[in-house]
């Protein structure tokens, strides 16, 4: 989650930077990028389980099928890997639709703060990732789930 709202922030602080209005497509477009990053770089313990120790390099290729702890779990990567690799023009609807909820929430963040506000300021005693949650697009953000 945080690559994927790191890369979605960062579009908005720029946006904002030039004091035009927010193009919601593209924060959206950034969300999935930073998502698509993550699911290369970060270890999703909670869907995968724990790394396999002599496995736990990762190869040109992603994650070794050796590094998983079922085929299930390997499943999962090689499902997300297919989706990441896709443009954000290429995902579904209601992928889509996910990303452009997050987008809006960064942009209403933005918009009550100085522009360089850190996303650890909370709005309204809640925390970015309880208004995902309130938006259902996460069930533990805390946790470093992805958006998707």
């Amino acid at each position: 989650l945080v690559l994927c709202v790191t890369e979605g922030w960062g579009e908005v602080q720029r946006q904002g930077a030039h004091g035009k209005k927010f193009v919601i497509e593209r924060i959206a477009a950034r969300l999935h990028s930073g998502w698509a990053r993550a699911v290369e770089e970060v270890w999703d313990s909670d869907a995968y389980g724990q790394k396999e120790p002599r496995a736990s390099q990762q190869s040109g290729e992603g994650w070794p099928q050796s590094a998983f702890a079922s085929e299930q779990a390997h499943g999962i990567y090689v499902e997300r890997r297919n989706k990441a690799a896709l443009p954000y023009d290429a995902q579904s609807d209601a992928q889509k639709q996910k990303y452009r909820a997050v987008a809006e929430i960064l942009v209403d963040l933005s918009s009550e703060r100085a522009p360089r506000a850190s996303l650890a300021v909370q709005r309204r005693d809640r925390s970015v990732p309880e208004l995902l949650r309130a938006r259902s697009l996460i069930n533990n953000a805390v946790q470093g789930e992805t958006v998707a």
